[in-house]
């Protein structure tokens, strides 16, 4: 009675919060990352899943950085990559998101209007109470951006990940998480700006 009782509990909560972790291993270099699947529904009002890495890449390609140029970042916060680097840096079976699908897990938390919140970790790294509720598992963490030839910037203040989305020659999409609950679209110089990566599949 206890185990079906246990087991309804976990179903209930999956439903309501539509989300279940997991976790992946990187074959390429060992690396074991965190992972959570998202029940979503389509334009079509189809309903599938979508799962998502909940750290940032780390996996070490050229063109890619560790935050301030510490080897030991990298291990902590993930790489930053420029956005030819990070649209081949996925593992196999996992790909770069585009802008349809960040809107997808968007929708899973209320929207781009509320979503970052959610996205946030409850981490007291996120500067002046920015901090998220991470009911979504996402994890995101503020470990900031680079440019390159200028330095690395938003410590504490903002999470930055590339989008697949391709704007024009000089300029992609990604998406930050700052102290608004807003999940923000902005746009990144493709050969100077240094993101974080989250593969999805």
């Amino acid at each position: 009675m206890k185990t079906l009782l246990l087991l309804a509990l976990i179903l209930l909560h999956n439903g309501i919060n539509a989300q279940t972790p997991g976790t992946f291993i990187d074959h390429r270099d060992g690396q074991e990352y965190s992972t959570v699947t998202y029940k979503i529904q389509l334009k079509d009002k189809t309903k599938t899943t979508m799962t998502w890495m909940a750290e940032n890449l780390n996996f070490e390609t050229e063109n890619s950085y560790c935050y301030d140029d510490f080897a030991s970042n990298c291990t902590i916060m993930g790489r930053l990559y420029i956005w030819s680097a990070a649209m081949k840096a996925c593992p196999e079976g996992w790909h770069l998101p585009n802008d349809e699908e960040w809107h997808q897990l968007a929708d899973v938390f209320g929207g781009v209007t509320l979503a970052a919140k959610h996205l946030k970790s409850t981490s007291e790294l996120w500067e002046g109470g920015a901090k998220g509720t991470n009911k979504s598992l996402f994890n995101a963490m503020p470990y900031g951006h680079a440019t390159l030839g200028s330095g690395y910037f938003a410590f504490t203040l903002n999470a930055t990940f590339w989008s697949a989305e391709d704007i024009g020659n000089e300029y992609a999409s990604d998406w930050v998480l700052s102290d608004w609950d807003r999940l923000i679209r902005f746009k990144g110089h493709k050969a100077t700006a240094g993101n974080s990566v989250r593969c999805c599949k």
